[in-house]
């Protein structure tokens, strides 16, 4: 097992506290005056994802460090605040002793099918050299475009710019 493994490692409080796990400081994790709070964060996430009333998966974690974890055993207790359709929130308290060491609040998501976007493309076009101006609506629009037909393109590279020249299309907004 790895060492990351051993200092996530938690063990079922009981029967009668189902809510609660037991587990370890770690030696292989440790700053200056507790376990690095990556740690902590990571334990406080792991009781939940271990509760059997958990749905969906972690989509937000907010740690609380209360105070520094001393090196021996500790309780972390995670329980399902409110339940919705999709969402799941928690509340996780971590106790060594009688005393709170770290709070947490995190977010659990059921991932349901969705619709999905893509970014439009410009469709590959070129203008039709031997057509005049439309008027085509265009004074409802914008008085002052100068609109000219357009077909689709076999290639983008059939595009020239001497075609808009030659049919007197400008790429200003009011052309003269």
């Amino acid at each position: 097992m790895h060492s990351f493994d051993q200092a996530l490692r938690l063990e079922p409080a009981g029967a009668d506290r189902p809510d609660t796990w037991l587990g370890h400081s770690s030696p292989e994790y440790w700053n200056m005056v507790g376990p690095f709070g990556g740690t902590t964060a990571a334990t406080a996430l792991r009781a939940i994802l271990l509760h059997p009333a958990l749905r969906g998966e972690p989509v937000a974690l907010t740690v609380n460090y209360a105070a520094a974890m001393a090196e021996g055993p500790f309780s972390v207790t995670a329980r399902p605040a409110r339940t919705n359709r999709s969402t799941q929130h928690w509340m996780v308290e971590m106790l060594q002793g009688d005393e709170v060491v770290a709070t947490a609040t995190a977010v659990t998501a059921v991932r349901r099918e969705t619709w999905g976007g893509h970014e439009a493309r410009m469709p590959e076009v070129h203008v039709v050299v031997d057509g005049d101006a439309a008027d085509i609506h265009a004074h409802l629009v914008r008085p002052e475009a100068d609109e000219r037909l357009l077909r689709p393109a076999e290639r983008v590279e059939d595009f020239q710019v001497s075609d808009c020249e030659a049919a007197g299309v400008s790429l200003e907004s009011n052309p003269s």
